[in-house]
């Protein structure tokens, strides 16, 4: 039987980690984690088969966050309402067999991000214009951050 739906592909699961780092008398300690699902939104599935294809070489590697607890729709092109300081360029990328990971690092003094960060979404491009999310996810609770600590993203997700 043909696979005719994009969701065949296996691309629809992925999770966040959420940590929060604060330095320690024996070094650095984490003093929170969180870990949540993602939704793949409907854009990001869109651009997967452009860079297959070749259509176009906008690769997955900016992060935006934001302060919305709206429920995830995969019909949404973006984080619902994007920190203005959040962007980020992606630290590190790494492809091991089927699993991808994405890690995003927010250094001391990063400023918007405790309680006010509720969701995350994966970019393919610095701007809004001409750029497509990939997935989105929400936070559980805030995060207690103070300006002292760093935080630390990390975007798996695995092809099945």
């Amino acid at each position: 039987m043909e696979n005719n739906s994009i969701n065949d592909l296996g691309i629809t699961k992925g999770q966040w980690t959420v940590e929060v780092i604060r330095d320690g008398k024996d070094g650095p300690v984490v003093i929170s984690r969180q870990t949540v699902p993602n939704t793949i939104l409907n854009v990001g599935k869109k651009q997967i088969f452009r860079m297959a294809s070749s259509l176009s070489t906008k690769a997955f590697k900016y992060m935006k966050l934001g302060t919305s607890s709206a429920a995830i729709v995969s019909t949404q092109t973006n984080a619902q309402a994007v920190l203005a300081s959040s962007l980020k360029l992606v630290d590190t990328y790494t492809m091991s067999g089927r699993t991808f990971q994405l890690i995003f690092s927010y250094h001391t003094g990063s400023t918007g991000l405790s309680a006010t960060l509720k969701e995350m979404a994966i970019w393919n491009t610095a701007t809004s214009a001409g750029g497509s999310a990939f997935s989105r996810a929400l936070l559980t609770s805030p995060i207690p951050k103070t300006k002292s600590d760093k935080v630390k993203l990390t975007y798996t997700a695995r092809l099945t």
